[in-house]
């Protein structure tokens, strides 16, 4: 599993209803994985705003 953590700011505090996020994901398993050739999942466990 691989966990990556990822960072924005803004230069002034914002009011916001909703947040979207974009993910760019890897395509189709690599060589090392069980479902090498199948597409690839992306899982999001949690998203923090402060």
């Amino acid at each position: 599993m691989k966990f990556v953590k990822g960072e924005v700011t803004a230069e002034q505090p914002v009011t916001a209803r909703y947040i979207k996020v974009e993910v760019k994901g890897i395509g189709l398993c690599p060589t090392w994985h069980y479902g090498v050739g199948y597409p690839a999942w992306f899982f999001m466990d949690e998203v923090n705003v402060y």
